[in-house]
């Protein structure tokens, strides 16, 4: 098993991606009003939210890496009383 640190190698740009994916679906029916199609934002617009998912990103990324440490030392200790 990988080190939750090496995990979010793989979860960061992955998580990135996914929400850009939603951002320009949210963006698109903001300006539209309808949920299927694609608008894309001028670049001043693109730059804030790349911004702001790369940011969301690396909290998510950063949070799960957290997390996921903190359950296998949890989990560790248990093993360690079982024997």
């Amino acid at each position: 098993r990988h080190s939750p640190m090496a995990n979010q190698f793989i979860v960061f740009p992955v998580t990135c991606i996914f929400f850009f994916l939603e951002a320009l679906v949210h963006y698109h029916i903001g300006k539209t009003g309808q949920a299927f199609g694609l608008s894309w934002p001028p670049p001043d617009e693109l730059v804030k939210i790349v911004v702001s998912i790369v940011i969301c990103s690396a909290l998510s990324s950063t949070a799960t890496a957290a997390i996921e440490s903190f359950l296998d030392r949890g989990s560790a200790k248990e093993k360690a009383k079982a024997q």
